[in-house]
């Protein structure tokens, strides 16, 4: 009997020795050290199959081994599935199988009946081998559960961790069937492991196993540690919420001091417009009560209760009868019948509220209540105030002689508390404090229970935050719950320990097979070989069909390589360049700057053109030259410096560039011609037809009913005719002059600008009665008077094209990015999109000259303004619903 045959007789004996073993402590009743019944029936069973493909009974093994791995399958899933309920009668133990055991059995019974194959195969090998070394790694780390206490927290069965006789047995089994794996034991393969890389894996494995469950525990320690910061940062920010949504309704509640103080006389009707502009209820819900409560002195109070009685109902009167000065409430917002039935109550009747009440009066400040109780339906909730003072006259004033009541709102807390802060309270049981103590005499809103959670969410986080808000100091306190586990749960220490022990047992089966035979390291080199040749092959395909020229040199400058293209390319054969300097490619006049800038780059300088694409020339071999592109790239080759060009033929390319060129020159100069005839065109026309108009002018003025009245109209037309063209060549040469007698740009405020065009058109301002409204304009950068006339244009229209009511113009200017964003909006006629380009084109107008005048050029002139200044112009309109005109202008960056 050979070493390895000892071996394995002893660790089949031994792991039975340890199912024995564990049925003693069993039956001795030492439950803390005892494996389950079906785990020790398992490892007596896997003892045997050891033994008996050590004497290589095939049926015998699959016979022993075939029910340990349905079992332990069975319990594994079972386990991991959270059915361990579905076992009953005689299968009741199985709930006490840990799955970690269950799996650790299953793995050693599939590693013997893969074994029992004869001619398997590396797969199979490396699978029992994995198998195998899985089991080993489950046996240790159940080890160090039990034994070190780091048992992970997977929820894997009722036990916590594998018990020791159990884990032990899965190490010796797990051994054993790995020497079975060995050459010359169990069998037939000449290519199996041999036994001497045993232990160097073991002790892979062992390492690597420490490894995972250092990893594991620090990720748990990470996990938790996350879960804490988590929940610390959402009781902040859940505190911040609560805090700025009070502050929200304290800004709104101020906005009452504002109405006391512009109106002479609140009356209840104009405190329910203020409520209902506001839309309270639904841009700030939970509010219960928006009410105003009137200083009344004893001396005013027969009078008040007049007015009272006459506004609501003869009877009412204030309630309680006050002693002192009270505080009624007088209007309350919404009008429901609880809200009504508050009127007349004397707010300082009460300590808690007139306490507060009191307090915004000496402070003249917001002053928040203490907690109250609040009739709601017949039940009683936990509700506040907040109050403002109304005074007349300024804060430094004498406070009490000048105020004439109070502002507040009442809130149920469970309404104002319900939504707020909704996005932070995921996972939290929330409750809300009046003070800093958590008492329930204090308590004003509590989240509804939450549902019980595990055992492992036992030790659940809480804390808590103040707030203050207008006098008074609130506690937000904060617990999780189970859905906050949930939500947090951190999946990592899971992966981290299943990835170790995969990590492992792979590391286990690479250290063991790397330690294989010499054929087997042989056989890799021959399959290395033919790899590398098939992939010269394919690189030598791939650059010999390239269209562009590929060309290696070494770095003593002489070329190595040339693929198929360089020869189209150059001229030169393929064994003619090998050998040849890689000047010879290039024209006489760069080589000396390319035998620098290699030498300057092999000295240890930094690269000029190597990474980049440029732009060269090339020298071919009948001494041409022609444009190239090239991209150089370096290489090392063990200590030898290479470098790889890739060149392509650009000559087409530039070509097409030239012709493109000559055609944009062209095109420049053809179009400042046409601007320079367009201007010269008007411009010579104005002196004939001026000439024109006057003569007729002055036929009109001699003539006029004189003649018939056919020779009057024909007189009138000519006038009119000579006057609308000399408009249009008027507004044809200020179009013309927007590009050919542009001032100079500078930097101008465009609310001067829009001054200058406003004093151009007083006289139509005046006449239409039109209410122009500005805001402030920013500093742009462009020609002062473009500016001004884009304006005046952009105004006059608004002017010209109005509705029977008088022109409401509005100008203003936001900023966008890297532009001024303009916009000019009036009230009048309008127009339909689908015109909204057309207006903008020159000579395009949309109604006739009987119903507005003009010559259709002044849009025209507007877009080439802003065009020319590096903007854009549009228009937003519908009939009937005026139109807003915009336009963007780069906005002026100011040096730093």
């Amino acid at each position: 009997m050979s070493r390895r045959e000892r071996r394995v007789l002893a660790g089949a004996l031994a792991a039975l020795a340890c199912a024995l073993a564990g049925a003693g402590l069993n039956l001795a009743g030492a439950d803390a050290w005892a494996p389950t019944w079906p785990a020790l029936l398992a490892l007596g069973l896997l003892a045997l199959a050891i033994l008996a493909q050590r004497y290589r009974h095939r049926l015998a093994t699959l016979a022993l081994s075939l029910p340990v791995l349905l079992l332990g399958i069975a319990g594994a899933l079972a386990a991991a599935h959270g059915r361990r309920e579905v076992w009953s009668g005689q299968l009741a133990h199985l709930q006490d199988l840990p799955a970690n055991s269950a799996a650790g059995l299953a793995a050693v019974a599939l590693a013997l009946i893969l074994g029992t194959r004869r001619r398997g195969g590396m797969l199979t090998e490396l699978a029992v081998i994995a198998l195998a070394a899985a089991a080993v790694a489950l046996g240790i780390f159940g080890l160090f559960g039990r034994l070190l206490g780091i048992a992970p927290g997977l929820g894997w069965g009722a036990v916590s961790s594998v018990s020791v006789p159990t884990g032990i047995g899965l190490v010796l089994c797990g051994i054993s069937v790995l020497l079975l794996r060995t050459r010359g034991v169990g069998s037939d393969d000449d290519a199996a492991p041999s036994q001497e890389g045993l232990l160097p894996a073991f002790l892979v494995l062992a390492i690597a196993l420490g490894a995972t469950a250092l990893a594991w525990r620090l990720s748990v320690d990470s996990a938790a540690a996350a879960q804490r910061t988590r929940f610390e940062h959402q009781l902040q920010q859940l505190g911040a919420a609560v805090q700025s949504r009070l502050l929200g309704y304290v800004d709104v509640l101020r906005g009452a001091q504002g109405l006391f103080a512009a109106s002479v006389q609140v009356d209840a009707d104009e405190w329910r417009r203020y409520w209902d502009r506001m839309d309270l209820s639904a841009r700030y819900p939970g509010i219960d009560a928006m009410g105003y409560a009137q200083r009344v002195a004893p001396e005013d109070r027969t009078a008040y209760e007049a007015q009272l009685a006459a506004r609501i109902r003869p009877d009412l009167r204030i309630w309680p009868i006050p002693g002192d000065v009270a505080f009624p409430v007088t209007f309350a917002e919404p009008p429901s019948a609880r809200n009504m039935g508050q009127v007349g109550f004397d707010l300082a009747s009460e300590p808690l509220r007139r306490s507060a009440l009191l307090l915004a009066l000496a402070t003249d400040e917001p002053v928040l209540s203490g907690r109250l109780e609040l009739g709601s339906n017949g039940s009683v909730q936990s509700g506040f105030l907040v109050f403002v003072p109304l005074r007349q006259g300024k804060r430094d004033e004498d406070p009490p002689s000048r105020t004439f009541g109070v502002a507040y709102f009442a809130f149920r807390a469970q309404d104002w508390m319900q939504p707020t802060g909704a996005e932070f309270r995921d996972g939290l049981h929330v409750r809300l404090y009046d003070g800093e103590q958590e008492q329930a005499l204090h308590l004003l809103y509590a989240d509804a229970p939450a549902a019980g959670g595990t055992a492992r969410q036992a030790a659940m986080y809480s804390g808590s935050q103040a707030i203050t808000v207008a006098g008074r100091r609130w506690t937000v306190f904060a617990q999780t719950t189970p859905d906050f586990f949930r939500a947090n749960a951190s999946t990592l220490p899971r992966w981290v320990l299943l990835g170790g022990l995969s990590c492992s047992v792979l590391l286990f089966a690479i250290a063991w097979l790397l330690s294989g035979t010499r054929a087997r390291a042989e056989r890799a080199a021959q399959r290395m070989t033919g790899e590398l040749r098939r992939s010269q092959q394919a690189w030598q395909a791939l650059t010999d069909t390239a269209n562009d020229a590929i060309v290696a040199a070494g770095s003593d400058g002489r070329i190595r390589y040339v693929n198929a293209a360089t020869e189209r390319c150059f001229g030169y054969d393929a064994a003619a360049l090998l050998g040849q300097e890689l000047s010879v490619l290039i024209p006489e006049r760069y080589r000396e700057a390319h035998r620098q800038g290699m030498a300057g780059f092999l000295a240890g300088g930094a690269p000029r053109i190597i990474g980049h694409s440029v732009e060269l020339a090339g020298l071919r071999r009948d001494g041409t030259e022609f444009p190239l592109e090239i991209s150089l790239g370096h290489w090392r080759s063990g200590d030898e410096d290479n470098f790889t060009a890739i060149v392509r033929d650009i000559s087409r390319r530039r070509a097409a560039e030239q012709v493109q060129e000559t055609q944009r020159r062209e095109l420049a100069r053809s179009n400042m011609d046409l601007e320079q005839f367009a201007y010269v065109a008007s411009h010579d026309l104005q002196e004939p037809l001026r000439m024109v108009a006057s003569y007729v002018q002055l036929l009109a003025r001699r003539y006029k009913g004189r003649l018939d009245q056919d020779a009057d109209d024909f007189i009138g037309y000519a006038v009119d005719g000579a006057l609308r063209m000399q408009r249009l060549i008027d507004d044809l040469l200020a179009y013309s002059r927007v590009v050919t007698r542009a001032d100079a740009e500078r930097d101008i405020d465009a609310g001067e600008c829009l001054a200058v065009a406003l004093r151009n058109l007083a006289a139509r301002i005046r006449e239409t009665s039109a209410q122009i409204q500005a805001g402030p304009l920013p500093l742009v950068h462009m020609d002062p008077s473009q500016l001004s006339q884009l304006l005046q244009n952009l105004v006059g229209n608004a002017l010209k094209f109005c509705a029977d009511a008088s022109p409401q113009i509005d100008i203003d200017a936001q900023r966008e990015d890297a532009f001024w964003h303009f916009r000019v909006k009036d009230n009048g006629i309008g127009l339909d999109p689908q015109y909204a380009e057309r207006i903008f084109v020159i000579f395009q107008r949309l109604h006739g000259r009987q119903q507005y005048s003009g010559t259709g050029i002044g849009l025209a002139i507007c877009k080439k303004i802003v065009e020319r200044a590096g903007g854009r112009i549009w228009v937003e309109s519908q009939p009937g619903q005026g139109a807003t005109f915009h336009f963007t202008l780069p906005v002026v960056e100011k040096p730093t």
